[in-house]
């Protein structure tokens, strides 16, 4: 992938720019019993240009995906929770945002695919947090 972006970046097709000048974003994931449906979330995530990311998932309940996350994804920076009991998506969201790193936050629910364009306004100077 490092060769690919390499390439890419000297034909002008991408403008990379050095970590510490782009905001940390915190991806906060909320899921409920749904591996297969996370993984791809998380698989769009691996595929992403914009690196500068941590990845926050919240299993609303018990622990169905942890292992998914842990074995098919090491090269993510992904922080997992479970709540163990059903706690509703809005409070497993707080959960996601409240362990979170904080400089942007994204909130996704499970099934989202994330497209490169989305970076923008996330990343754009502001403050907050940006639900999807």
């Amino acid at each position: 992938l490092e060769d690919i972006l390499a390439v890419r970046c000297v034909r002008g097709q991408y403008v990379l720019h050095p970590l510490a000048a782009q905001p940390l974003v915190s991806v906060v994931v909320r899921t409920h019993a749904r591996p297969q449906v996370l993984a791809h979330t998380l698989q769009c995530l691996r595929w992403q240009t914009y690196r500068h990311f941590e990845v926050v998932v919240v299993e609303d309940g018990p622990a169905w995906a942890e292992q998914t996350v842990r074995q098919r994804f090491p090269e993510l920076n992904i922080h997992y929770f479970s709540t163990e009991m059903h706690v509703g998506r809005g409070r497993a969201g707080n959960i996601g945002i409240e362990n979170s790193r904080r400089q942007r936050q994204m909130c996704i629910r499970d099934r989202t695919t994330i497209i490169p364009i989305i970076w923008r306004p996330v990343c754009a100077p502001c403050s907050g947090t940006m639900w999807i």
